[in-house]
């Protein structure tokens, strides 16, 4: 089995695993709660979307899409991990792991010191994300307000800051290819 192979069926197995976490989330809730998750059972869609996204991404060579997916899913599972509990995090793994195997096919091997970056990036979204959900239920919220989370507005910051890092990253070569041909 070549490496695209292996990764794309470590990523079929994530999601898979995302599924069964979904089953897992519902006996859980219904157990202790006595009623299936309301509305905010649609948040448990976010991993398995990101997973289903993640397939397609580790036949390609981009290092950016598929690093970027996998801290967004390590991402609810971190934010998770404080609310719903840690169900996700064999999702996070198995796709971790496609990850690593997808890393052996990547065409120049520089693209490799961004990985982490992309992984901080895709976390940091899903933080971001939340304070959104926040500011808009706040916009229109007439009876109280959402308080956020110091890790969701830290979250956010940092992913402010991963963007702004990869910006440079990606617009310094041009910059500099520019001025030298002004020389």
């Amino acid at each position: 089995m070549s490496a695209k192979g292996l990764a794309t069926l470590l990523a079929t197995l994530a999601v898979a695993a995302g599924l069964m976490a979904v089953a897992r989330v519902f006996v859980v809730f219904t157990a202790n709660v006595g009623r299936v998750p309301g509305w905010g059972g649609l948040w448990m869609v976010l991993p398995i979307g990101l997973g289903l996204a993640a397939i397609p991404g580790v036949r390609g060579t981009s290092v950016a899409t598929v690093w970027s997916l996998i801290g967004g899913v390590w991402g609810f599972v971190i934010l998770g991990a404080w609310s719903l509990g840690p169900f996700f995090a064999m999702e996070g793994l198995v796709l971790l792991a496609a990850g690593l195997v997808h890393l052996l096919v990547v065409g120049p091997k520089w693209r490799l010191l961004l990985a982490p970056v992309w992984l901080l990036a895709g976390s940091s979204a899903v933080a971001f994300v939340f304070l959104l959900r926040d500011l808009v239920y706040n916009s229109m919220s007439r009876s109280g307000s959402v308080t956020h989370a110091p890790v969701v507005v830290f979250g956010s910051w940092l992913f402010a800051g991963t963007l702004v890092f990869l910006s440079a990253c990606h617009l310094t070569p041009v910059a500099w290819r520019a001025f030298r041909s002004r020389g």
